[in-house]
């Protein structure tokens, strides 16, 4: 389970507006679903600056965990990358935790008869989104 975000994305969402807002997260969404692709990962979701990945799920393979490793690292040379063009064009660079962690989810379709989406719930993926929040109080990049 692979959960990131955007370090201080409120303030930085009200310093660019709403359009430059859907615009850098469009471009660095594109950049990130492409690692978690090509590490054999399953997107299940955006939510604001976050996303969550999944390894494993809709099937398990002896190689999740360290795909969502690779994952993470990818994300965070991507994200070089990214910032590097940023800065060409005097633009803050983007800071992004990681959280990952593995355990036993619940992955399926949930929602309402008006609306359902396949997602991944237990206290694995909550235990990975507070990994991802505690990356800002330890100034870490990943924390697995």
């Amino acid at each position: 389970i692979l959960f990131s975000g955007i370090n201080g994305f409120p303030a930085l969402a009200r310093d660019l507006g709403p359009t430059s807002t859907v615009d850098l997260l469009n471009c660095y969404f594109h950049a990130m679903t492409d690692c978690i692709f090509g590490n054999h990962g399953t997107l299940d979701k955006f939510v604001g600056d976050a996303l969550l990945a999944i390894f494993g799920a809709p099937v398990q393979t002896e190689n999740d965990p360290d795909n969502a490793m690779r994952t993470a690292i990818k994300m965070q040379r991507e994200l070089f990358s990214l910032n590097k063009e940023r800065v060409r064009k005097n633009e803050s660079p983007l800071q992004v935790g990681i959280g990952i962690n593995t355990g036993e989810i619940v992955s399926g379709r949930i929602g309402s008869s008006k609306r359902m989406d396949y997602t991944s719930i237990g206290s694995a993926v909550n235990l990975a989104a507070q990994l991802q929040d505690a990356c800002k109080e330890y100034g870490a990049d990943i924390i697995a």
